[in-house]
């Protein structure tokens, strides 16, 4: 029998292979689809930086599961966030499922994963069987070792892999969470929690910001006008009483402890990995 990892696991093939590089603002970008000796070139990039990237980003439709497995290992240990900005669809769902920090600007595609079809066609169908099993629990198991929840791993697996589950990026947020919970709980035993008042004061200035940066044109953001006012009024208050400073001020201290524990962090474990390959 074949063995796994010599296989070629194909979650919807794009068109690009995979490349890897840096971009203007140090994120370490990965665009394409992923095949086989990509974990390699990952490793190679990644270990040969002069600084740790500030973030992973992500745009690919898919590709060799295995090798999506391996670099999603070595993101998870970095600790370093990732973005998928644009769309992340089958194996690549792997590598967002892996990061202590991610964000999905756009859809996530999941189903199932698959085989080869040629190499899969020629088996018999017992050992067909035999494989995919094997398959699928080394899937199940990497996927739970990322904290991503049983609900969501059993409704990949009913999607055929001709099929695909679409995940809009508010609906990623909500199902996975922009933090897994370890890290977060790391991170308020460091630096503390913002208080239900501070968070929701926040979320209002947000708001704020984000019309004036829109120049009060409401159609380049997603709620209406009326939406949209109502929920900056609180920060608008504040503002106009001279308070919202403080507010952002808590917020911005919490925030230099947050990336100061983080930083330190990130940068032992990319020591590690400059070490080992020189």
């Amino acid at each position: 029998m074949k063995p796994f990892y010599f296989l070629f696991l194909v979650i919807c093939l794009p068109i690009h292979a995979m490349d890897f590089y840096l971009n203007k603002t140090d994120d370490l970008v990965m665009r394409g689809n992923i095949q086989g000796g990509d974990f390699k070139k990952f490793l190679n990039i990644y270990s040969n930086l002069k600084s740790p990237p500030k973030a992973f980003y992500v745009h690919s439709e898919g590709g060799n599961l295995e090798e999506a497995m391996l670099i999603g290992e070595v993101i998870r240990q970095s600790y370093i966030p990732l973005v998928a900005p644009v769309k992340c669809s089958s194996a690549c769902f792997f590598l967002y499922a892996s990061a202590v920090q991610r964000k999905a600007n756009g859809n996530l595609g999941l189903h199932r994963p698959y085989f080869d079809p040629v190499y899969f066609s020629n088996l018999s169908p017992s050992n067909a069987e035999q494989e995919y099993n094997r398959l699928i629990s080394l899937s199940r198991a990497y996927l739970r070792r990322m904290g991503i929840s049983e609900e969501y791993i059993e409704k990949m697996f009913s999607v055929d892999s001709q099929d695909i589950w679409q995940i809009s990026s508010d609906e990623s947020d909500e199902m996975f969470g922009f933090r897994i919970p370890a890290f977060d709980e790391w991170l308020i035993a460091k630096c503390g929690k913002t208080s239900t008042g501070d968070d929701k004061v926040l979320r209002s200035y947000s708001v704020l910001q984000a019309i004036r940066l829109v120049d009060g044109d409401f159609s380049k953001l997603k709620l209406s006008q009326t939406e949209l006012l109502e929920k900056a009024s609180l920060a608008l208050e504040l503002e106009k009483a001279g308070l919202i400073e403080e507010y952002v001020q808590r917020f911005y201290s919490r925030l230099d402890c947050e990336n100061a524990a983080t930083d330190s962090h990130i940068r032992q474990v990319f020591s590690s990995y400059k070490k080992s390959s020189d």
